[in-house]
């Protein structure tokens, strides 16, 4: 009985692996990209089906912009200015969220 439930479990943990493995791997290359492009500050949301990326540059631009996780497409892009208290932010930041950040 042990072997007939334990491997449902097993395919279940290793396939739950293997998403958080990828949305891992996502959230680093976002990461690289964003240092590159010489952001001072990134934070990133991971949501259901969506990632939200808010950087910030030295200089003061402010980028937000909403990917689509399975794709990468972006579905939303905004450009600003930080304000004050925001330019002192440095390093990155990675939250998961409960849901979505965009309603379809």
């Amino acid at each position: 009985m042990y072997v007939k439930t334990a491997l449902p479990i097993a395919t279940a943990f290793a396939l739950w692996t293997a998403a958080a493995n990828a949305q891992t791997a996502a959230t680093d290359a976002i990461i690289s990209q964003y240092s590159d492009m010489g952001f001072q500050h990134i934070e990133i949301y991971e949501g259901t089906t969506q990632t939200k990326v808010e950087a910030i540059m030295s200089d003061g631009r402010k980028v937000e912009v909403i990917y689509d996780s399975s794709t990468g497409r972006i579905l939303k892009q905004e450009n600003g200015r930080a304000d004050a208290s925001e330019l002192r932010l440095a390093g990155v930041e990675v939250e998961s969220e409960g849901g979505d950040f965009l309603d379809d």
